[in-house]
């Protein structure tokens, strides 16, 4: 398995579409566990589907054309719905891919469906590429931290599936001081350094370690 982790889902932008190059080719099958909406926006396939579907999709495009740029077939991209497919169907898809894409959006209801659906354990013997974006790198974590924002006024330590540990992740790293603030209180709780990822930064990890490009800041606790 390989882990990436990022903020924007445009990976085929000209800062970043050669790096990427090393970890997707034109022979991958991606499927996208569109599973990060929210319940005010989403609860019925067909509110899915204007979302993710492939004729009205608002996201659907904008995805799909980041995987298309690297030469793989808009046909071999299948994105999941929520509400139609069976877990039988979810089990195949994931396990005929080489790269599950988990994206953005909001990542405790994230990680309640993904156990509605029993799917952890799919993905953690999953052996292809995870590359998950805002919420879907997070929620990669054994527990991840949430600093105040629109949508959680209150700093909060969350589980997450599990794949990876020992770091925590700071999203959309813009150095706000509740950011800053959340990062600290992080790190005071666990003694885990922080990687804080920038909309433009990259986080991967692989046989060979952590890899970081771009926008990426470390903090660590002071000895």
């Amino acid at each position: 398995m390989i882990n990436i982790l990022n903020m924007d889902y445009r990976i085929h932008d000209e800062w970043c579409k050669e790096f990427y190059s090393q970890y997707i080719s034109e022979r991958d099958k991606v499927c996208v566990l569109a599973f990060s909406f929210r319940e005010s926006q989403i609860s019925s396939s067909d509110e899915w589907l204007s979302y993710y579907g492939t004729e009205e999709g608002i996201y659907y495009r904008g995805i799909v054309e980041s995987y298309v740029s690297f030469g793989i077939s808009e046909e071999c991209i299948t994105f999941v719905n929520y509400f139609s497919h069976t877990k039988e169907d979810i089990i195949k898809i994931i396990n005929d891919s080489t790269i599950l894409y988990l994206p953005g959006g909001i990542p405790t209801s994230f990680y309640d469906k993904l156990v509605k659906k029993e799917l952890l354990n799919i993905i953690s013997d999953y052996e292809g590429v995870i590359i998950g974006c805002s919420a879907g790198a997070m929620i990669q974590m054994d527990e991840y931290f949430i600093s105040p924002d629109k949508d959680y006024p209150d700093f909060a330590i969350e589980q997450g599936i599990g794949l990876l540990f020992g770091f925590g992740v700071e999203a959309h790293f813009d150095g706000s001081n509740a950011q800053l603030e959340s990062i600290e209180k992080y790190m005071k709780i666990t003694n885990n350094p922080v990687y804080a990822i920038g909309d433009d930064g990259i986080l991967i990890v692989d046989g060979t370690g952590i890899k970081l490009y771009g926008d990426v800041a470390t903090f660590k606790n002071e000895d």
